[in-house]
């Protein structure tokens, strides 16, 4: 059940990106036609929509999951949504952005990612 608990909300962010990724290739593509793009980017929202709503409802169900699971999901779902996005652009897992907030911060942003897990696991521990 622990594994559910992690795994369907990582599914729905991997499907997010890849959702994302083929439906700017559809609208870069110009077509108003049915075209490959269209048929990935509609069946990974199918996926994502199922993902989330299997989490939604698995959430309920799960008996044995503490607090602690709610707040070390939230950092691996943040960390995990940048490598997704990466994952579907086909860049590097761990890659930065080339303007905006994430060109500002740059691979620090790996680093509080990895403080934020690494302090989730470690402040209950402690107290």
């Amino acid at each position: 059940m622990i594994f559910l608990f992690y795994f369907l909300p990582l599914s729905f962010i991997v499907f997010f990106a890849l959702y994302t990724r083929w439906q700017i290739e559809d609208e870069l593509d110009g077509k108003l036609q049915w075209t490959k793009p269209d048929q990935k980017w509609h069946r990974y929202g199918l996926l994502m929509r199922a993902a989330f709503f299997l989490s939604m409802v698995g959430w309920c169900m799960y008996p044995k999951v503490s607090w602690f699971h709610f707040a070390l999901l939230a950092p691996v779902m943040a960390a995990a949504f940048d490598m997704s996005i990466n994952f579907a652009r086909k860049r590097n897992l761990f890659a930065i952005g080339v303007d905006g907030w994430d060109k500002k911060i740059g691979y620090w942003k790996w680093l509080g990612y990895a403080l934020w897990i690494i302090g989730t696991i470690l402040i209950p521990k402690l107290f």
